[in-house]
């Protein structure tokens, strides 16, 4: 006879994720290491590994673009979470990132786009101060990009 603590176990053990055998969990945890350790280089080329298993992994596209923009380049950071943006287009942090991507390269025009209607519930600050650059502008102020990237990129944490 069955006890029911043994059909439990038995149900969860035959339902429980198995590891993967690709390895792909720990690749993006290798890379979220590596971004949250500031090493923005290695979480780059760890995140374009992942990314060459699961082209649709959102959070890596937005994580690399970061590392990009994090590291200066700004072409690459803008056509990456140019991408995630498509994919999802309010996605806060991509958006934010896609706008000073767009100001570091001079295209202050097409930042501004970016953060349209920009809403991000966990960072109000951030949001704030997004709809403040974007009602300076849109009132015809000259918008100043470096004092502009200097207040955004700090409220990115």
């Amino acid at each position: 006879m069955v006890t029911r603590r043994e059909l439990l176990l038995g149900l969860v053990r035959r339902v429980a994720p198995q590891s993967p055998l690709s390895g792909l969990d720990a690749e993006v945890r290798a890379a979220d290491a590596a971004f949250a350790s500031g090493d923005f280089v290695l979480a780059r080329e760890r995140y374009r590994a992942v990314l060459r298993t699961q082209r649709d992994h959102h959070e890596a596209r937005v994580r690399l673009g970061i590392c990009f923009y994090k590291l200066g380049e700004f072409l690459q950071a803008k056509d990456t979470l140019a991408m995630a943006v498509r994919h999802r287009p309010a996605d806060p942090l991509a958006r934010a990132y896609l706008g000073l991507s767009y100001a570091q390269r001079g295209q202050v025009e097409k930042a501004l786009a970016a953060w349209e209607g920009f809403m991000d519930p966990d960072n109000i600050p951030l949001t704030r101060e997004i709809n403040l650059w974007r009602a300076l502008a849109e009132s015809g102020e000259p918008v100043d990009v470096p004092a502009m990237v200097a207040a955004v990129e700090p409220l990115l944490g």
